[in-house]
Parts: structure tokens; C-alpha cells; sequence
């Protein structure tokens, strides 16, 4: 069914209220919101540089964002990308617990990894 597809790109948190049919509804939750320092410095050298520029930044971007997603194993549903922003939701049994332990998870995996070079290109390692 077109509609299973996707679902992939849909959070699970949107689909179970679909389902459930209220205009209305109250979640207990907690939010993470995740900004990457140093990204738009980054845009503003790279997009000098025309269509190569614009690629570096597509592909830093998603290596970022892949590294980051790592963090929503225990349950979080993203609600929203947004340039170089995250915002992420945890609801159920221990949400904010698991809401703070994935963003120390984001700051470790990022501090691993170096972070976003803004002085050069991509992710610094």
C-alpha cells in the first residue's frame, strides 16, 4: 500500500494520532532540540565555491545527521529537521531520562568525531 511507504518519513508519534482520530490531543513528553554550532559559517564558505560547495554541504550535513540519529535508539521520534537543527520527542516511561541520555549521546558522538570543521570541510575526525 502507497501509504506503508511512507511511513518511513512520517513520525511514529503523527501516525498513531492519525489513527486515532482527535483534532486535539496532549502528549507527555519530552523535547530535545539539537543545533549544530559552526554549520552555518560552514554554508556561507562552502556555498562560495558553486556546485561543489553545495554538494560538501549536502553530503557534511547528512554525515552530521547520521551521527546525531544514532542517539534516538531508545525511542525518540524526530519531529522535525530544519538546516542544521533537530528536533527530537520522548514519550512513554522514563522520556526524560531517555530524552537527556540521547543528548549527551549527540554531544559525546559529535566530540568523537570532531564536530563540523568550519574553518575547512565536513566533519572534522
Amino acid at each position: 500500500m502507497a501509504d506503508d511507504r511512507l511511513h518511513a518519513y512520517v513520525p511514529r508519534l503523527l501516525l498513531q494520532r492519525q489513527a486515532d482520530g482527535p483534532q486535539h490531543w496532549q502528549a507527555e513528553g519530552t523535547l530535545v532540540f539539537a543545533d549544530v554550532s559552526g554549520f552555518t559559517r560552514l554554508t556561507e564558505k562552502l556555498s562560495q565555491h558553486g556546485k561543489v560547495g553545495a554538494e560538501e554541504i549536502v553530503r557534511t550535513i547528512s554525515d552530521v545527521f547520521t551521527v546525531l540519529l544514532t542517539a534516538t535508539a531508545d525511542g525518540g521520534d524526530v519531529l522535525k529537521f530544519s538546516g542544521d537543527a533537530l528536533l527530537l520527542f520522548y514519550d512513554g516511561h522514563n522520556h526524560a531520562q531517555r530524552a537527556c541520555h540521547a543528548a549527551l549521546t549527540m554531544q559525546r558522538v559529535l566530540r568523537a568525531v570532531g564536530g563540523i570543521d568550519s574553518q575547512g570541510r565536513g566533519l572534522r575526525t
